[in-house]
């Protein structure tokens, strides 16, 4: 079973962490790709993930930039490599 974890910092005088997100049984070879998806000027995280050669409801997953909720995924018949493009 393999879980990601996306971790959230912003960089100031100080590093902090604002938010983690973790998704059961999802693997990620593309790079993460920020956007504002939702409108509300902090951008979300949109990441291809999925499993090779197999269904999975994680194979696009969009994470609030603000909280690190997931926002929506897409499911998909094979592992996303490439990075979302807007």
């Amino acid at each position: 079973m393999v879980f990601l974890s996306i971790c959230y910092f912003q960089l100031n005088s100080i590093a902090q962490l604002n938010w983690s997100a973790s998704i059961d049984s999802v693997s990620v070879l593309s790079s993460p790709r920020s956007v504002d998806l939702n409108n509300d000027g902090i951008k979300d995280v949109v990441i291809g993930s999925g499993t090779d050669s197999a269904y999975s409801n994680y194979g696009v997953v969009a994470i609030n930039g603000a909280n690190g909720q997931v926002l929506w995924t897409t499911p998909t018949r094979d592992e996303i490599f490439s990075s979302a493009n807007f």
